[in-house]
């Protein structure tokens, strides 16, 4: 609904940096040719390189890149971020309304992580999955949700 589309925050979490990246690019590319996602405007964020060799956060272009993105989701000027998986934990981001895992999470943590950023009301967390990892991630999925009955 139009008022759906003008309250999306939401993150898609991805593991590699070029895939972030790619999905932003294509995300950008089909929101210009549809008039029915216009409303989308996304941006990702990428952690990996944000720390030098000596494990001090470095202050190049890339860091400011990531900053600058940061800010505008906060802003509320970009409401889809693309993030490899840094972004789970530590950041300051808005109360999201859609969290999406392009990757399934790896264990309990990540899962947790992850699903805790949709914390909106009404907020959907949904995992994406291929045929073939589908009876794992189930096994997987069913010892989390146990977990988080405990």
């Amino acid at each position: 609904t139009e008022e759906d589309e003008k309250n999306l925050c939401g993150v898609v979490f991805v593991q590699n940096r070029y895939i972030a990246f790619g999905l932003n690019k294509v995300i950008e590319e089909v929101c210009s040719w549809d008039e029915n996602l216009c409303f989308v405007k996304s941006c990702h964020i990428t952690g990996q390189g944000l720390r030098g060799t000596n494990g001090k956060q470095k202050v190049g272009r890339n860091f400011k890149r990531q900053e600058e993105a940061l800010r505008k989701f906060r802003a509320q000027e970009c409401n889809l971020v693309i993030a490899t998986l840094e972004l789970e934990e530590g950041v300051d981001i808005p109360k999201c309304n859609l969290v999406i895992r392009f990757d399934t999470p790896k264990d309990y943590r990540s899962y947790t992580l992850s699903k805790g950023r949709a914390r909106a009301r009404d907020a959907s967390y949904v995992i994406l999955l291929d045929q073939q990892n589908y009876e794992q991630f189930e096994s997987n999925l069913k010892v989390f949700k146990g977990i988080e009955q405990v």
